[in-house]
């Protein structure tokens, strides 16, 4: 109970705020990827992980850095909209009232139906699924089974 408990949890608030950090935002832009909470105690809880833009361009640094980064290297260069201070406002401005989902310039965000939803919880004790793992970017240098059984 006290392990799994907070693992699952855990798990729900990633997948929570990696939904709400990418929804309506431009895919294939350099700078607009991404949705921002930029809020004190959201970062100071989630080590940084609400500054997701400068993450996505350098996702190997460290999370002490990032507020520093964002600021520095991202500001002025992403849309005004996509910097959120409030994450609990833009919940409440999106999915309560008015309840309207718009894409970070404003418009309406369209329902589109993808098919059946991927899995992302698997029977393993792992935190990663090695299902499906393409056996050209294995890396042997894990202590891990790979695909191939080894």
């Amino acid at each position: 109970f006290v392990v799994w408990l907070p693992c699952l949890l855990g798990k729900y608030g990633i997948i929570s705020l990696n939904m709400l950090q990418h929804d309506g935002c431009d895919t294939e832009s350099k700078y607009n990827h991404s949705r921002n909470f930029t809020g004190k105690i959201l970062n100071y809880l989630c080590f940084n992980n609400g500054y997701h833009s400068i993450h996505h361009m350098y996702p190997g640094r460290h999370w002490a850095l990032l507020e520093h980064d964002h600021k520095t290297r991202l500001v002025g260069k992403i849309h005004p909209n996509l910097d959120v201070d409030n994450i609990l406002e833009y919940i409440w401005r999106q999915f309560v009232f008015p309840g309207i989902r718009v894409d970070f310039l404003g418009n309406k965000v369209p329902i589109v139906d993808d098919g059946p939803d991927q899995p992302w919880f698997y029977a393993t004790t792992e935190s990663y699924s090695d299902r499906d793992a393409d056996a050209r970017v294995w890396s042997k240098g894990l202590a891990q089974f790979g695909p191939d059984g080894e």
